[in-house]
């Protein structure tokens, strides 16, 4: 059987089918698909922004106190040895706002508790050899995620705050 395509005659069943898709229509279909991913997409990249963020700080406010608690360590013999590893702690958390930093000292076996600044800071004779201290320091966590319309969604995974601690043996 021989097909007339130019005579009027029906055309083949393949060149129908195609005629029957072009009649609906598929040129807007990447554009409706955009449409529904791209929201999720943004949250994805903003989640992962955000959580960048917020281990920056953590990794940053650890190593300052793994600073701080070295210098506590080894100033044993200094007259402010708590200022001293506050002000290290200090300066080795640049990028991190100071004033949001909140750090707590304790030391010995009876938990003395050594906040620069409050005048409980021991003297030179307060740390003793062989006794440990803890350093630790608190950084308000960030990680709200603002939803348009609807509120925010707080994904900070320990709470409001970002914690660090290090316990160290006095020389």
């Amino acid at each position: 059987m021989k097909w007339l395509t130019h005579s009027g005659s029906l055309p083949p069943k393949r060149m129908r089918a195609s005629r029957i898709v072009r009649l609906f229509g598929e040129e807007g279909a990447a554009l409706y698909e955009l449409a529904w991913t791209l929201p999720v997409l943004l949250a994805l990249v903003v989640g992962i922004i955000y959580g960048g963020i917020t281990f920056y700080d953590y990794v940053t406010l650890a190593d300052a106190v793994a600073a701080g608690a070295r210098t506590l360590a080894t100033s044993r013999t200094s007259t402010t040895p708590c200022t001293v590893a506050q002000n290290i702690l200090a300066s080795s958390a640049l990028n991190l706002n100071q004033s949001k930093i909140t750090v707590n000292i304790t030391f010995g076996g009876s938990g003395k508790s050594c906040c620069p600044g409050v005048g409980s800071c021991p003297t030179n004779g307060g740390l003793i050899q062989g006794d440990t201290a803890t350093v630790e320091a608190t950084y308000p966590c960030f990680l709200k995620v603002p939803i348009v319309g609807i509120a925010t969604i707080d994904l900070c995974p320990t709470g409001d705050l970002l914690t660090s601690s290090t316990t160290v043996l006095i020389e």
